[in-house]
């Protein structure tokens, strides 16, 4: 992993609250432009497999990958809005969807953000191979993009995915368990996507190498510090998976609540040396998105330390 100066841990952005909806303003037209893709992707002819489209494409996610696409691409300098560009930020979502739903298959996870997980609703083979229909339409997309590059990407970020699923799978309920196992799988099955997102940004603006190398560091330190986040939030839920090899949870096994309550300034390092890698940007609207988006991950990392995590 690159290390750049850190002269700006956390960088200045909004008081109070951050909201998605403040970090996303300056590409609301672009991620609109990704949900009408979605729900025109997710449909089919047989009536059966287009209300699984329908129930997976009511689901209206966070489009946190999508969204640092489009910051990535803006802050260096792109304005266009073609059809390449709608196709590569909602390729990059239907992968993470997909990804969503192996989870919950491997987890065993009857609900998803308060909702009957698909394998539940509609059946375990039935969501198995609907994974393969998401990666179809992804593929169709994809087809039209005429950048190798893009589609190199994509497959190697699908690849990481599925080793680090591979390894958590394999690492779960062991007592030997290490930080390092964790950080590995965080790495590969959250940060490999994020730091792709924001690289293709990179690449389809036209940046430089080195450009394109500080947005891939920028994504893959937000995904770790996402993925952290994410693990303090499944601490505790009622539906949280039982031994997962998660940071949080090894530290809450063997250190109590003290250890929860370090995650929080990891969390934070990561983002100020993420922001350290495109302090080269010069100051826009994106630019200052990608801060909120920064403050946003903050405060939901403190958010769940408010909480009482002492019963878990």
């Amino acid at each position: 992993m690159t290390c750049y100066p850190r002269r700006c841990i956390i960088p200045p952005v909004m008081s109070g609250a951050a909201r998605l909806e403040d970090v996303y303003e300056p590409i609301r037209a672009e991620l609109e432009a990704v949900r009408r893709t979605l729900t025109e992707q997710l449909r089919s002819g047989e009536s059966l497999v287009d209300e699984i489209c329908r129930y997976v494409a009511s689901d209206r996610g966070k489009l946190l990958r999508p969204a640092l696409f489009f910051l990535s691409l803006r802050s260096l300098g792109r304005r266009d809005l073609s059809p390449e560009l709608i196709h590569t930020a909602s390729s990059i979502e239907l992968i993470h969807i997909a990804s969503l739903i192996h989870d919950d298959i491997i987890d065993g996870s009857p609900t998803r953000r308060g909702r009957e997980s698909l394998w539940k609703r509609f059946g375990l083979e039935s969501a198995v191979v609907f994974v393969d229909l998401i990666f179809s339409r992804a593929l169709r997309m994809l087809s039209g993009v005429g950048r190798p590059e893009v589609w190199e990407a994509l497959a190697e970020a699908v690849a990481e995915m599925c080793e680090g699923e591979i390894l958590q799978i394999h690492l779960r309920g062991r007592p030997d368990v290490c930080e390092r196992d964790c950080l590995r799988i965080s790495l590969k099955k959250t940060a490999s996507l994020f730091s792709t997102a924001c690289a293709l940004g990179a690449v389809m603006a036209e940046g430089d190498g080195e450009e394109i190398e500080r947005f891939a560091e920028f994504g893959r330190l937000f995904g770790l510090a996402y993925q952290m986040a994410d693990d303090l939030r499944d601490l505790e839920g009622e539906d949280a998976p039982i031994g997962e090899p998660t940071l949080p949870s090894i530290e809450l096994e063997r250190r109590g609540i003290k250890g929860i309550e370090a995650i929080a300034p990891r969390i934070e390092r990561y983002l100020g040396e993420a922001w350290a890698a495109i302090a080269f940007l010069q100051p826009s609207p994106y630019k200052d998105s990608i801060g909120k988006l920064i403050d946003w991950l903050t405060q939901r990392a403190r958010g769940c330390l408010g909480r009482d995590l002492r019963g878990r």
